[in-house]
């Protein structure tokens, strides 16, 4: 069997419209499906960018973040230092407290016996008294003159 030109033309023809009917269509299918592909690749590669920007920023944040931390344990050490100085202050001051506790009762004491004293005095003081007193009494009776 020969095939004849007309006879090539018709199975070309056939086989062309067999390619529009069936294989057209599925190549437009795998267009569109490779178009969205595109689309969500592109949309992911956004997507990536801007995360790789957020990323970055907060590399950023934590470095800045870092070197407040530090800050802060540098604080929390002088703080302590300043602490430890306070109480041994306050350990100073509770002597001195004390020291000044025990001067206040010495002199309590000594006002105790001044005190004391005063009173004595008053006593010896009003006792001369008396005694001038008499005496002056038995030099008039006397007639002794006193001087």
């Amino acid at each position: 069997m020969s095939l004849d030109t007309a006879d090539i033309a018709t199975i070309r023809d056939i086989v062309l419209e067999a390619l529009d009917v069936i294989v057209t269509p599925r190549f437009d299918e795998h267009d569109k499906r490779f178009d969205v592909l595109e689309k969500d690749m592109a949309e992911v590669k956004t997507d990536v960018h801007t995360l790789k920007q957020d990323v970055n920023v907060l590399k950023v944040d934590v470095g800045v973040l870092k070197v407040d931390v530090g800050v802060l344990k540098d604080d929390v050490r002088v703080l302590k230092d300043d602490m430890r100085e306070v109480k041994s202050n306050l350990y100073d001051l509770e002597g001195k407290i004390q020291a000044v506790e025990d001067d206040i009762k010495e002199l309590y004491g000594m006002v105790g016996k001044l005190s004391k004293s005063d009173r004595k005095l008053d006593r010896l003081s009003r006792q001369i008294e008396q005694v001038q007193r008499h005496v002056v009494l038995v030099a008039r009776a006397t007639g002794v003159v006193l001087a």
